[in-house]
């Protein structure tokens, strides 16, 4: 249903959300196949950004991933941009505190 909603409006943000959702829980898989849907969950949520570059949840999202990626560098440009679009985001704002503390070892 999801492809289909993309092939019927390849802009529609709630259906990259959703896919990038999708792709993101099943992370638990495999150590490859989790790696994978990690990939596609970014590749999900860089669509749903450049459809609407102010979503907050996706680029909260975003910075998870990164983080997931080791890529702790980049998880914090993203928790950062989350916050300056809604500074209420409680969980961007544990995320963030989080790969600091990373980022200063």
């Amino acid at each position: 249903m999801l492809f289909r909603s993309i092939k019927d409006d390849p802009s529609h943000l709630v259906v990259f959300i959703d896919l990038a959702s999708l792709n993101f829980e099943t992370e638990k898989d495999e150590e490859a196949l989790g790696l994978y849907k990690l990939l596609e969950a970014k590749e999900c949520t860089i669509r749903s950004l450049n459809i609407n570059p102010d979503n907050a949840d996706a680029l909260n999202r975003l910075g998870y991933i990164y983080f997931k990626l080791n890529m702790f560098k980049e998880a914090k440009e993203n928790y950062l941009k989350a916050l300056e679009r809604n500074s209420q985001r409680t969980l961007a704002q544990m995320n963030l505190q989080e790969v600091e503390q990373i980022l200063q070892k």
